[in-house]
């Protein structure tokens, strides 16, 4: 046997237990290390397996430290006597047999060193090794000399011709060519819907006067307003006047239609006379009303609905939000205001929301310029202006207090000041104020007749014409209870009395 110094454990002979290759534990070597607390032996060798192996040394059982299938590391016990052979062994826990391998081993001095065995026969080669990973991309190359210019090549076939390029500018107009001879009177057309009334004619001479007549009794006396017509304003039997509480109104070319709040139902008049038509159900609380060519739509709530104008039948309503009220029409789609929700919502033709813009608090009502849609916004005493193809919010403009009512008159914006008693004037494309006007109290509606400017005083009962070019005040009117709606017909300019149920003809 070979000693065990107190430096070095060496091993000699074969493990006295024969273990078929590659199945039991085999100890090629065992080292001690003397100089820690506790001493340490580790044993090298193969086939220790993957779970913790059983290591005794003279029967007296060691704690492992740390174990692999090649490598482990025992704790020595206490009273080991130099010279004295040892048993050690290690049993392979992980395999059914538990196979074991020992080897004898002996703590003294090192021994002189034996001669040096033959080669043993060469072993089988193992299997190639996993391919290591890539190496890193070495630095790219200096750039190489440029070489001298080859000959020029032969000329190649021409290419296709390009596309035609854009139409240039449309030259100026040229001259108007000469009047041709007038054409064959064509046959008459059918006649005409009967004109507005003319105005009438002369007074006649006065005739011869009169023997005088007895007194009669006084005669009540008649307040000079200035009202052209009172048209008294029911809807349907249930409700006498003042009842419906009529609110705004649109136009059609022909016929005026007023929104009835309290009767959830719209009237159509006739705009010669005034006569009532006819009057069809719609949603609740009907304010807001426009029309689009063929249709018109009304703000109910919280909806709004497409009505056909030829015969007042419901073709669609769409939710909008919470308190619709403002409607408009762009010339391709209605946008609605919703008080309540701080947002304008975009409807095409057949009723979808097409998008919903955020704008100030409580939009009230609508207009649009040609190219964008403007609100008032009551609770923040500003204007929105807002561009119609897509939402954006353009600008947004300081106006007076309570903004609530608003016209375009083909240059300006102008909106009513209903907590101020004044109407604002803004420059359409800066949003510039041009001037603010006194007119009565609580100014609602605000509307264009062509040359002026038509705003109708909730609670003082009048309505103030202003010419649109200056703001300046052409005349009051004294109208019903309450007037909050106006539409112009062409001649004539209407209005809403709510609480009377009535309209005006100015």
């Amino acid at each position: 046997m070979r000693k065990l110094s107190m430096q070095m454990l060496l091993w000699t002979g074969a493990a006295l237990a024969q273990i078929a290759p590659g199945s039991g534990p085999v100890i090629s070597s065992a080292t001690p290390n003397l100089a820690l607390t506790p001493k340490t032996l580790t044993i090298v060798g193969q086939n220790f397996g993957s779970v913790q192996p059983t290591v005794t040394l003279g029967g007296t059982p060691l704690t492992l430290e740390s174990f692999s299938a090649t490598t482990a590391v025992a704790d020595l016990p206490a009273g080991l006597v130099l010279g004295v052979s040892y048993a050690l062994a290690l049993t392979n826990n992980q395999t059914a047999l538990k196979t074991s391998t020992t080897l004898d081993v002996t703590l003294g001095p090192v021994g002189p060193v034996g001669a040096t065995g033959q080669a043993g026969p060469r072993g089988l080669q193992g299997p190639a090794g996993a391919t290591g990973p890539s190496g890193a991309v070495g630095p790219t190359g200096a750039t190489g000399a440029v070489g001298p210019a080859g000959p020029t090549g032969a000329v190649g076939p021409t290419g296709v011709a390009g596309p035609t390029g854009a139409t240039g500018a449309t030259g100026p107009a040229g001259p108007d060519g000469a009047t041709g001879a007038p054409g064959v009177t064509g046959p008459q057309g059918p006649a005409g819907p009967t004109g507005v009334p003319g105005d009438p004619g002369a007074t006649g001479v006065p005739g011869a006067a009169g023997p005088t007549g007895a007194t009669g009794p006084n005669a009540p006396y008649t307040a000079p307003f200035a009202v052209q017509k009172v048209i008294p304003y029911y809807v349907g039997a249930l409700y006498a006047a003042g009842g419906s509480y009529p609110y705004y109104m649109a136009f059609d070319g022909e016929h005026l239609w007023v929104a009835n709040n309290n009767g959830n139902s719209i009237s159509e008049l006739r705009a010669s006379d005034g006569a009532i038509l006819k009057t069809y159900p719609v949603g609740p609380f009907p304010l807001g009303i426009a029309f689009d060519g063929a249709n018109l739509w009304v703000a109910n709530n919280g909806l709004v609905s497409k009505v056909r104008a030829g015969d007042g039948t419901v073709v669609v309503s769409t939710s909008i939000g919470n308190y619709a009220l403002g409607v408009a029409f762009d010339g391709a789609n209605i946008w609605v205001a919703n008080a309540a929700d701080q947002k304008l919502a975009k409807v095409a033709s057949n009723g979808t929301v097409i998008g919903t813009y955020t704008v100030g608090h409580n939009p009230y009502n609508l207009a649009f310029d040609g190219a964008n849609i403007w609100c008032t916004n009551y609770s923040d005493n500003t204007v929105s202006k807002v561009r119609a193809s897509d939402g954006t919010v353009v600008g947004t403009y300081p106006v007076g207090a309570g903004p609530y009512g608003i016209a375009f008159d083909g240059a300006n914006i102008w909106v009513t000041n209903s907590a101020g008693n004044s109407v604002t004037k803004l420059d359409a494309s800066t949003g510039i104020p041009a001037g603010t006007y006194n007119v009565g109290s609580q100014p609602y509606t605000v509307a264009f007749d062509g040359a002026n400017i038509w705003v109708a005083n909730s609670a003082s009962q009048t309505v103030t014409k202003l010419r649109a070019s200056d703001g300046t005040t052409l005349t009051t009117f004294t109208v019903g209870n309450v007037p909050v709606g106006l539409a112009f017909d062409g001649v004539s300019m209407w209005v809403t009395n709510a609480l009377d149920g009535t309209l005006n003809r100015l």
